[in-house]
């Protein structure tokens, strides 16, 4: 493979960002590889970034941190929420309120569900 600015020359690899054969004199060396130009070099940091920033947020990685993902939480917290005031309901009034019970029993459902489906997939969103 030749250089993609000096077709004379042989190229020693590739720009991580957009593919082109880069000679010595055109290779800018960057930690995360080859760059052919300014452009290209910026647009690899940028990229590095947005990895980086992937990984905090799904929690993968070296210094990945286990929580309990936040959909989980969310889920929860509703069916703590709507079957107490069902359970309420009932010891207070002494009637029995369905929608309450039956809402925070799915929303019950959809908790373990979630906590499962983030656990094997490995995300902590």
């Amino acid at each position: 493979m030749d250089c993609f600015t000096h077709a004379s020359t042989a190229a020693v690899g590739i720009c991580k960002n957009c593919g082109r054969g880069v000679c010595r004199s055109c290779a800018r060396d960057l930690p995360e590889g080859l760059a052919c130009s300014d452009g290209c070099q910026t647009e690899i940091g940028e990229l590095r970034e947005i990895n980086q920033r992937a990984k905090q947020i799904y929690g993968v990685g070296k210094n990945a941190k286990r929580r309990l993902p936040l959909a989980s939480l969310m889920w929860g917290a509703f069916a703590l929420l709507f079957g107490g005031l069902g359970v309420y309901q009932y010891v207070d009034v002494g009637r029995v309120d369905w929608f309450l019970l039956l809402f925070g029993s799915l929303c019950a459902v959809l908790c373990v569900v979630t906590y499962r489906r983030m656990k094997e997939l490995k995300l902590n969103c």
